[in-house]
């Protein structure tokens, strides 16, 4: 049977924390630039009703994308506080 080590490097875990929040930053920036440009975009006629219609479903995607990478670093940053107290950091 072999030794099992379990844990992780804590400057590891800050960084992929710090990566992850600055993605769903930069995320959501996408999300408002893009929608101010399909809004302010003289388009009329059922295709641009069309086009806004999946731009709103992509818009709701694209949210709860940025969402799924704040709650992943809020977990992470919860697994190296856990690890700093074990560690007596």
């Amino acid at each position: 049977m072999s030794d099992v080590m379990l844990g992780a490097n804590v400057e590891d875990l800050a960084a992929l924390s710090k990566k992850l929040s600055e993605a769903s930053t930069n995320l959501n920036d996408l999300i408002v630039d893009a929608g101010k440009t399909v809004a302010s975009t003289s388009w009329t006629g059922p295709n641009a009703d069309g086009f806004r219609s999946s731009w709103d479903d992509f818009n709701d995607a694209l949210k709860k994308a940025s969402t799924s990478l704040d709650d992943a670093s809020s977990q992470v940053s919860k697994q190296l506080d856990g690890l700093q107290s074990v560690m007596g950091g």
